[in-house]
């Protein structure tokens, strides 16, 4: 915990007062804002200037700007028709992509799948064989924050309920989660709205790294029959820390954030900031299209001949009424 102190003495006594929490500095940061985009630097550390994929200027995928917003990004999807989320984006979850840490501060809107787990970050602990890695996943699911826990070699994940509830619909939370105590490694708790809660979920035989929003490629988990997904909806701000942050330090950074603004469905912005245009086809319904067609003519052809009903004309077709039809020239047809 790093605090500024006075200290002053009186009376052969020496008191002091703690002036303010000095912010916590972090190790790596991810704006995922606007400016990242227009840019291709999504994945880079704007710390060290490392890239997530590998490579720097990179077009990242499945990331797209929200319309009138420029202080985040979406990731894969917010809804779609079928009610289901992007599974895999590689992108992310190279080998370039790992990164360490003991603490993490984001802010983040789940996109609207209710009966998929998604991955906020996997942590990584012993390497096992056929990528069965031993990991622990901590998932958005329902609106609650879940742990998924697979130990090496196995293959199916044990669930673990937190009790820790996001905000509601179309809002954004920011969240602070440390992976660290006395006890090693896993999810040891959880800060949201303004309140560290110990959770102490510490199963990591020991500790290899970590990935944000998935798995790495190859290595995902199915939780009885659905896959668990990378994170689909709109992040910001991610910032990993070096060591396990106190309430006072959580609070110092997450505050800066209003999670009360600019709440409802998360809408994308075309790179070249065009907007998809609706069409309509206004047909209109008035009187006169009810009214009913005028009647066939009377059969007067222009001098008061009148021809019997479905009778085709005379060869006399004008006013002359005496020229005679027209007929083909002689000679060759050739």
């Amino acid at each position: 915990m790093s605090i500024l102190l006075k200290i002053y003495a009186h009376n052969g006594a020496l008191y002091y007062r703690p002036l303010k929490t000095i912010i916590p500095e972090p190790i790596n940061y991810f704006p995922l804002t606007a400016a990242q985009y227009d840019t291709n630097n999504i994945w880079t550390d704007q710390i060290s200037g490392r890239s997530l994929t590998g490579s720097e200027n990179h077009i990242a995928a499945g990331v797209y700007r929200i319309k009138n917003f420029d202080d985040g990004l979406l990731l894969n999807s917010y809804r779609t028709d079928t009610a289901i989320p992007l599974l895999h984006n590689y992108d992310y979850t190279s080998s370039a992509a790992l990164l360490y840490g003991c603490a993490l501060t984001i802010r983040i809107k789940p996109g609207q799948f209710e009966g998929y787990p998604m991955a906020l970050c996997v942590l990584y602990g012993e390497k096992g064989e056929y990528n069965r890695n031993e990991k622990l996943v901590i998932a958005i699911e329902q609106r609650q924050l879940v742990v998924f826990y697979c130990a090496k070699g196995e293959s199916n994940p044990e669930r673990i309920e937190t009790g820790v509830s996001l905000n509601p619909q179309h809002q954004w939370t920011s969240v602070g989660l440390n992976f660290h105590n006395n006890k090693g490694y896993g999810l040891a708790g959880v800060y949201i709205n303004n309140h560290l809660m110990p959770l102490n979920i510490m199963r990591l035989k020991q500790f290899s790294g970590i990935y944000l929003f998935g798995f790495v490629s190859g290595d995902e988990e199915q939780y009885e029959d659905k896959v668990i997904a990378t994170f689909n909806g709109a992040i910001a701000h991610a910032k990993l820390f070096n060591t396990p942050l106190i309430q006072a330090e959580f609070k110092t950074i997450l505050d800066s954030y209003d999670d009360s603004t600019n709440n409802g469905v998360v809408f994308t912005q075309f790179e070249h900031k065009t907007e998809l245009i609706k069409m309509f086809l206004d047909v209109k319904n008035n009187d006169k299209d009810n009214d009913p067609p005028p009647p066939p003519p009377d059969g007067n052809i222009g001098n008061g001949e009148q021809l019997p009903p479905n009778q085709p004309p005379s060869g006399n077709t004008g006013n002359s009424g005496t020229r005679p039809p027209l007929q083909p020239p002689g000679g060759s047809k050739g």
